[in-house]
C-alpha cells in the first residue's frame, strides 16, 4: 500500500510493506531491546511518532520512500517537514492511517492503538482515583 506526498512540485510514494518493516525492525532493534514494554523496533518508532517526535516521523517517510521511484532525498524530506506550512499533526495522522491499512504492519499498528487505549484509560482512572482522595 503507497502513500504519496507532493513536496516542491514532485509526487513521492511511500510503500509500507515487508521492505520497510524489515528495515525498520533492524534499525530500532537495539533501542527497542532496553525495554520491556517494547518490544520490537516498529513498535518502539511508531509510538515515538505519535508522539509527537518529528525525527521518527522522517525515519518513517524517508524508509518508506527507499524502494520508490522517484526518490526523495533527506535534505528535502527534512525541509518538507521543517517548512511552517506544512501540517505535521496531519501528517502522522496520515502516515498512521497507511500503517493501519498495510498488510505488512496493521497487525503491529493494532496492536500499538490497544496499547494506547489500556495506557490512556489506565492514566484516566488514575487521574480520577487521586482526584477523589
Amino acid at each position: 500500500m503507497n502513500m504519496q506526498l507532493e513536496i516542491n512540485g514532485t509526487t513521492y510514494e511511500f510503500r509500507f510493506g515487508i521492505g520497510f518493516m524489515k528495515e525498520i525492525q533492524s534499525r530500532y532493534k537495539e533501542m527497542a531491546s532496553i525495554s520491556v514494554a517494547i518490544p520490537s523496533g516498529f513498535k518502539y518508532v511508531v509510538a515515538s511518532m505519535l508522539d509527537g517526535h518529528i525525527e521518527d516521523l522522517f525515519d518513517i517517510l524517508y524508509t518508506a520512500n527507499k524502494t520508490e521511484k522517484p526518490r526523495i532525498t533527506e535534505k528535502a524530506l527534512m525541509e518538507y517537514l521543517e517548512d511552517e506550512s506544512t501540517d505535521i499533526e496531519s501528517l502522522i495522522k496520515e502516515v498512521k492511517a497507511f500503517l493501519l491499512k498495510a498488510n505488512a504492519s496493521k497487525s503491529l499498528m493494532n496492536q500499538i492503538m490497544e496499547a494506547l487505549a489500556e495506557e490512556t484509560v489506565e492514566a484516566t482512572t488514575t487521574k480520577a482515583n487521586t482526584k477523589k482522595k
